[in-house]
């Protein structure tokens, strides 16, 4: 019997790879949720889970690896994020994937993540072979579609969808939206909820009425946004993948994004690339996208034949092959 992690199911990245793939797992054991992920003691906790439910192979979707594992065990890493100098890395975590994320590298049967440049960053990192690290893709699911409704506030936006933590960019998105020419219909939309800093900074570029903070918007409505949306900006410093790039293509939606990281691979030559670190650019990328309609359009025609590629069905069956692996191994 397969043992997963299912803790990581959620709404975020890492939580929609979990709960997509785990489910075209078949049948399967759970690991208990008595200690939640990542907790101090999360990874002896994992330890004693498969000790005391013997799965012939233990599969965790995220990047919280088991002290050590007695079947072959296959983990996640979907990127190196907390590694870079963005605002989200701290000693803790530096010892955290120093000392446990780093050996189980070398421990595990298998280690997933979600792109050929995670992929290479992994390998470099950890000093593991070539092909220990296997990248299966990401992917969305199947509601991410131009069929649907719409959402229409009224006015024509922008939008952006992730969360606020530095390496996004959220700084130099307002920077270069408050540099296109006022007007009062076009707005920006933004997932989540402000924070005092970032509605300082809207302030300060008088751009308050232009600018709207969304919530946290459901899984059942993020179609709808994307649909309604002049197009999605994608603007950060660093994504492993940067899922929000394909959901917007599925759904029609013309895509700006960074030309570093990931999203140059994960775009395919769909989108329009930017230089993140230039408001600059960003202004004059959203602005062709809204005057130039013969390239908006190529793009959305692009974007389509790009999220085709990707498929949780094809994902899912590249990692049951991996499982299969990992318990002819221990046969062997």
């Amino acid at each position: 019997m397969l043992l997963i992690d299912d803790r990581w199911f959620g709404s975020h990245g890492i939580g929609r790879f979990a709960q997509e793939v785990s489910l075209r797992m078949g049948k399967y054991q759970s690991i208990s949720d008595l200690i939640p992920k990542l907790h101090i003691i999360d990874p002896l906790w994992q330890s004693c889970e498969v000790y005391r439910k013997k799965p012939e192979v233990y599969f965790n979707p995220g990047y919280n690896p088991p002290l050590f594992s007695q079947a072959p065990f296959i983990f996640t890493i979907h990127d190196l994020n907390h590694l870079h100098s963005f605002g989200n890395e701290s000693k803790l975590k530096d010892i955290y994937y120093e000392f446990l994320i780093k050996p189980a590298c070398h421990k595990a049967f298998k280690v997933l993540t979600v792109s050929e440049f995670s992929r290479q960053e992994i390998i470099t990192w950890s000093g593991v072979g070539e092909d220990k690290v296997l990248a299966v893709g990401n992917a969305c699911n199947s509601s991410f579609t131009t069929e649907g409704d719409y959402y229409q506030p009224g006015f024509p936006y922008l939008l952006y969808i992730g969360n606020h933590k530095p390496h996004k960019n959220l700084n130099n998105l307002l920077k270069g939206f408050s540099l296109l020419k006022k007007t009062d219909s076009l707005r920006l939309l933004i997932s989540g909820v402000a924070d005092k800093k970032l509605l300082d900074m809207i302030k300060t570029l008088g751009i308050q009425s232009q600018v709207e903070f969304c919530g946290i918007i459901s899984d059942e409505k993020l179609p709808n946004y994307y649909r309604g949306a002049i197009a999605l900006v994608l603007p950060s410093f660093y994504e492993g993948f940067g899922l929000p790039i394909i959901e917007a293509m599925a759904c029609g939606t013309p895509v700006i994004t960074s030309n570093l990281a990931a999203m140059p691979e994960t775009s395919g030559g769909a989108a329009l690339l930017i230089d993140p670190y230039s408001p600059e650019e960003i202004a004059n990328g959203i602005f062709q996208i809204i005057n130039d309609n013969a390239f908006r359009a190529s793009l959305i025609h692009k974007g389509l034949i790009r999220a085709a590629d990707f498929s949780w069905d094809k994902i899912a069956e590249k990692i049951l092959n991996i499982i299969s692996q990992a318990k002819e191994s221990v046969n062997d």
